[in-house]
């Protein structure tokens, strides 16, 4: 997620950076357009400018580039893939109009990638806002393709061309700057939340009532056995959380900052949560670096006798898992059926948690030391458990 950040950041910059630097010129020319000299300051500060619109457009190139190494669907890279090709050929070929051909079906591949964009970063309603800046766009382009048969008719009109044209450019390239500088912040808050792009269960806020795990949507799951039934524990986050804990769930870390009195870092919610355990829920990892550098207990239990570990283990959060881990979760510890972390991992129901997701999380707590020969209450070791919850497909991690 990291590395989809700082590809959006270069993106936004060196796709905005150019045609601001354009408008600007254009601007300049037209305002000062009434002496020789005046035009020729125009001239000579549009063609200082043009090394700096190619470096900016060579970020963007770099941006595009690393898009390729981002956890993206195949989809979605296969449309930038287009639109890179496409532009190289039209750079090749230059102007014509089999270049302003290429121009247009690139631009229109870049569109359906930043709709793909949308998407995967859970932002539908920045689709719209690239409705409206492609709408802009094709209305100056449309502009600036009238102009020069426009004097025909008219200077006047062609001079109205001309504005109009400049002035829809600058409303598209305000909207499509507004938009992928969000992108990249959207980006940005789904890193600092330990996000991957590359499952399918994103986490979502129900309203009102509870904010689940779980995809909220409703879709086919496959049967589970009676043991599903007979697993308790805590799986969604109260609506009334306040203070510090409701600071952490939307990942306000400031706010959590301020709430905390000194040495006490886990004040008690409703089913006896503290901030740490909100923070794994809702998988806000800044927060949970800043509730740890506070001092929180890393091994308090809520109830059930579940810690924060056993939330981001639920959730599927390798970052997190990793986390606490590093900072010192104890994996020995048992919930109230007995059960350790890797009990957890092994058999708790979790659509993200799924096929090689579960298999990669207990291979995580074994290499880190989790004890595959302990027992709960009733006598089950993690691989006895899992496969009396029916997930076979872990138990090759233990032979």
């Amino acid at each position: 997620m990291g590395m989809l950040t700082a590809a959006l950041s270069l993106i936004a910059l060196g796709t905005v950076g150019p045609f601001a630097l354009i408008l600007l010129g254009v601007l300049f020319m037209l305002l000062f357009s009434g002496g020789g000299h005046s035009m020729m300051a125009g001239m000579a500060g549009m063609a200082a400018v043009v090394v700096v619109i190619w470096v900016l457009l060579l970020l963007a190139f770099v941006g595009q580039v690393l898009c390729f190494f981002t956890p993206l669907t195949q989809d979605t890279k296969t449309k930038l893939g287009i639109c890179m090709g496409l532009n190289l050929v039209q750079f090749f070929l230059g102007g014509g109009i089999l270049g302003s051909i290429l121009s247009l079906v690139g631009l229109v591949a870049y569109l359906a990638f930043l709709y793909g964009l949308c998407r995967e970063l859970e932002a539908p309603e920045l689709s719209g806002a690239f409705n409206s800046a492609a709408g802009f766009g094709l209305v100056a382009m449309c502009a600036a393709i009238m102009a020069p048969f426009s004097i025909f008719f008219s200077p006047a009109l062609m001079l109205v061309c001309f504005v109009c044209a400049f002035l829809f450019g600058a409303l598209a390239f305000a909207r499509y700057a507004q938009t992928i500088v969000s992108l990249a912040q959207r980006a940005n808050q789904l890193r600092l939340q330990g996000r991957d792009l590359s499952g399918e269960i994103r986490y979502q806020v129900s309203e009102p009532g509870f904010t689940p795990f779980e995809e909220s949507t409703p879709m086919a799951k496959p049967a589970r056995p009676p043991f599903a039934l007979e697993w308790s524990g805590l799986n969604q986050l109260p609506a009334d959380l306040t203070g510090p804990h409701e600071a952490t769930r939307v990942g306000d870390a400031e706010k959590v900052a301020a709430m905390l009195r000194p040495g006490k870092a886990d004040p008690k919610g409703p089913h006896g949560l503290t901030p740490l355990h909100v923070a794994a829920i809702s998988g806000v990892m800044q927060v949970a670096d800043l509730l740890l550098k506070k001092g929180a207990n890393i091994d308090e239990p809520c109830d059930g006798g579940l810690t924060p570990l056993y939330f981001a283990i639920q959730n599927n959060n390798g970052n997190l898992v990793g986390l606490f881990l590093q900072r010192g979760a104890s994996l020995a510890v048992r919930n109230e059926q007995g059960r350790t972390p890797l009990h957890w991992a092994c058999a708790v129901p979790s659509d993200r948690l799924e096929g090689q997701a579960r298999l990669r999380m207990v291979q995580t707590l074994l290499s880190r030391g989790a004890d595959p020969q302990a027992q709960d209450q009733d006598g089950l070791t993690p691989a006895q458990l899992a496969e009396k919850a029916g997930h076979d497909e872990i138990l090759a991690a233990f032979s």
